[in-house]
């Protein structure tokens, strides 16, 4: 399987989501999007597998993406064969993190899965998203101290 006009959301706008309810809303629409995911984003109910529509790219913010007690689905159920691009994010404690069904394509580097089960699996061709805008990815392995760090309440914020 193979398909070099796969482009995830290089045609869409790109828009950056902190709560899981962006996370949905943009997934699931069936406009092209790139997705940012900026923090830990933790999803509801657990276990949930978000079933991400075509033509999908969605990295984490540097060393900022996380997504907890949940994963993605992409298959031909969903609003046709999906194609997705999933860059440097950190899954924590979560059953089948990322997988596809046989019509579906899915470029995945640079992420790390820890404490999890089932299935991790990308498969198919999809684009190069530096060839269309320029970003830097930090390590994956980051996250958790980052997030530990810098997620709520920090002292030198509003001063």
């Amino acid at each position: 399987m193979g398909d070099s006009t796969t482009t995830g959301g290089a045609a869409g706008a790109t828009v950056t989501v902190t709560t899981y309810a962006d996370l949905v809303k943009y997934a699931t629409a069936s406009e092209p999007y790139t997705i940012r995911v900026n923090g830990t984003i933790t999803a509801t109910p657990y276990g949930t597998e978000l079933k991400v529509a075509s033509n999908k790219t969605i990295v984490g913010v540097g060393t900022k993406g996380h997504i907890v007690n949940g994963g993605f689905f992409l298959g031909s159920g969903v609003w046709g064969a999906t194609k997705m691009v999933l860059e440097n994010s950190y899954f924590d404690n979560v059953k089948d993190p990322y997988y596809k069904d046989d019509a579906a394509q899915l470029k995945q580097s640079g992420s790390i899965v820890v404490n999890c089960s089932g299935q991790q699996e990308s498969g198919g061709s999809a684009f190069t998203p530096s060839s269309f805008y320029s970003y830097t990815l930090d390590p994956a392995a980051d996250v958790p101290s980052l997030v530990k760090t810098y997620a709520g309440p920090q002292a030198n914020i509003g001063l």
